[in-house]
């Protein structure tokens, strides 16, 4: 009699146990189905303006063509050569800790760009007003000390911004580290 009692109570809680967790995701399940869809505010992207993005375009590719041009006989020169397509305060950090090639590398040109306009990496919600940020892949010739030349393809972010009316880069990130 005392098994019989046992197994009736095992199965009255185990019953019990199942129903109260049915109820229970059940009620949750339900309240998900019957709760009112949110609106949803949608944000309407502009459309960047064509001679903006012209501008843009042909800024980035003036400058990265400056700024990766290098030549060992006078590997600064690129500070004078990105001058026109910087901003103040990117060509103050580049005079502090200018960037150099290593030292078997003889001459970097620049021989074809990819590059697109996206929106402000930081701040999505920027306007095209003020803030640009540019994609670019680049590929470059790159001969050592000993001639022997090599294609390199190399991601860069540019940050651009209007400064008095034209858009200057601001800051340089290649494959993921700063420049």
């Amino acid at each position: 009699m005392k098994r019989y009692f046992i197994i009736l109570t095992c199965i009255g809680i185990l019953t019990g146990s199942m129903a109260v967790y049915k109820s229970i995701f059940n009620h949750h399940s339900h309240a998900k189905i019957n709760r009112p869809k949110e609106k949803l505010k949608a944000q309407k992207i502009k459309k960047l303006p064509k001679i903006t993005n012209e501008k843009a375009l042909s800024v980035s590719k003036d400058f990265l063509k400056s700024y990766l041009t290098y030549h060992k006989k006078n590997p600064y020169a690129y500070l004078k050569a990105i001058k026109p397509y910087s901003t103040k305060e990117f060509l103050d950090s580049e005079s502090e800790s200018p960037k150099r090639e290593e030292v078997y590398i003889k001459t970097v040109d620049p021989t074809s760009f990819n590059i697109s306009v996206t929106r402000s990496v930081n701040s999505p919600s920027v306007s095209y007003k003020y803030n640009l940020t540019v994609f670019a892949q680049v590929k470059k010739s790159v001969t050592n000390v000993n001639k022997h030349s090599s294609i390199e393809t190399t991601t860069y972010w540019l940050k651009l911004n209007k400064v008095h009316n034209e858009w200057l880069v601001n800051e340089v990130y290649a494959d993921g580290n700063t420049n």
